[in-house]
């Protein structure tokens, strides 16, 4: 039995993962079988043991993985099997009971408030198609904090700019609408009408295209974005990415409601937004510094 392919299509149809949620799992389990053939000549999977499972964790840190990859990679691995055993195809995850390596916290990188300040108003409403398409991308991608992959895949009739709003198909195709600001309805409402001049271009097309009608890709917003952040100095990550938690930082450090902002971001859980508290404890730590009146008493003195 083809275990791999079941599984694989039991998230792109039954789950109803994205495509880059199954090509990541289908990497990952790949190396495991890889590893499955070469050390232990094993071509069965059902014949796992949490014996080879804890050699496969030891060999990914022997070959220096992070604890994050390596805990991700085993959270595949554990999804996988987790599924042979609901088919009736294995009695135990072998997965139960490993240890993994513990990751400590990540804090996101994210833009200065007065660096994005300085960027923001760069953008330009008044050059050619190229250059209005970029900065409105850079406008909503900060203004909504929204996923790479949910921006590419934005079409016309998502945008409701008298409502200010926009809907976006997140991940588990969960929808969401997102406010947008005034500043970002201004900036697309002018690509919109330059867009409109560009030929055969049809209302319920993808948003962001490139001039002669096709979609936008995957690398060419990479390099879109990557440009833009380059104006910033010292930022380490230049991706799309990068915007989505300035987005989420910026408003942990103006007091919005982590609940909110989980929302805002499409999370499945608050747990995943906890890592913006980051920002609200800094802020907190600097008006605690400023304001405490020993504190004060001991600049003056």
């Amino acid at each position: 039995m083809d275990y791999f392919q079941s599984f694989t299509s039991h998230l792109s149809f039954e789950k109803r993962r994205s495509r880059h949620t199954v090509e990541a799992y289908q990497r990952d389990l790949t190396q495991f079988f890889d590893f499955l053939k070469e050390i232990y000549e094993i071509d069965d999977p059902t014949l796992v043991d949490q014996k080879v499972v804890r050699s496969w964790v030891v060999a990914c840190i022997t070959n220096k993985l992070s604890p994050a990859t390596i805990q991700r990679k085993c959270s595949a691995l554990k999804t996988f099997y987790m599924f042979l055993v609901r088919r009736n195809n294995l009695k135990v995850n072998p997965m139960d009971g490993v240890v993994l390596p513990r990751k400590g916290q990540r804090i996101p990188t994210f833009i200065p408030l007065e660096s994005i300040h300085h960027l923001q108003s760069e953008l330009t409403d008044e050059n050619n198609f190229q250059e209005i398409r970029n900065g409105t991308i850079i406008a909503l991608l900060y203004g909504t904090g929204m996923r790479r992959t949910e921006l590419l895949s934005l079409k016309m009739v998502d945008l409701d700019l008298s409502e200010m709003v926009v809907k976006v198909m997140g991940k588990r195709m969960k929808e969401r609408r997102i406010p947008i600001l005034s500043d970002t309805q201004n900036h697309l409402r002018t690509y919109i009408s330059r867009r409109s001049d560009l030929p055969s271009i049809s209302h319920d097309d993808f948003l962001f295209i490139e001039e002669d009608g096709r979609a936008l890709s995957p690398r060419s917003l990479y390099r879109i974005v990557n440009q833009w952040l380059q104006r910033i100095p010292n930022l380490e990550q230049k991706s799309p990415h990068v915007l989505r938690h300035t987005y989420a930082s910026h408003l942990a450090e103006k007091g919005a409601d982590l609940n909110a902002i989980k929302e805002l971001l499409g999370h499945a859980s608050l747990a995943a937004t906890q890592v913006y508290t980051h920002t609200r404890i800094d802020h907190l730590k600097k008006v605690h510094q400023n304001a405490h009146p020993h504190q004060r008493k001991r600049d003056k003195g």
